[in-house]
């Protein structure tokens, strides 16, 4: 899974048939109106109850599974945004459900990133999101 140069990070969640979850991330390659780069793959809860630890396990090619654990680290309690990082605490990802949230939200993930060690001078934040479109809306999981 080769991340590098992909921006404008979006991630949708599915419910299967069978009840598992489906995480789905897509990013554009270079801008915001670059290349779609998709990548997906049944979410395991590490936690139930507690619901802040989860593996991923992203499907390569139809042939091999990466598997990516994640934990949320602090979130509103609508989740309208929450903090997600590795366990190793070397990569943090901020989520909102908008993709403009309000500066005052902004400060509030920047300022509990920096409560968690982090040095928030070096996030990525792309200045536009592309807009959503029923070419790029949330679809179907493939499986």
């Amino acid at each position: 899974m080769r991340t590098r140069n992909c921006v404008a990070g979006t991630t949708d969640y599915a419910r299967l048939p069978d009840e598992r979850i489906l995480d789905v991330d897509e990013c554009r390659m270079g801008s915001p109106q670059g290349r779609l780069k998709t990548f997906e793959g049944p979410l395991t809860l590490l936690n139930p109850g507690q619901n802040t630890q989860m593996r991923v396990s992203y499907i390569v090619w139809h042939l091999f599974h990466i598997p990516r654990v994640y934990w949320i680290l602090d979130h509103d309690q609508d989740y309208r945004w929450f903090l997600l990082s590795d366990p190793s605490f070397t990569h943090v990802s901020l989520f909102s459900r908008v993709s403009q949230p309000p500066a005052v939200q902004v400060r509030r993930m920047l300022d509990e990133l920096r409560h968690w060690g982090y040095d928030t001078s070096k996030l990525e934040r792309p200045a536009q999101f592309p807009a959503r479109t029923e070419a790029n809306a949330p679809r179907a999981p493939s499986r």
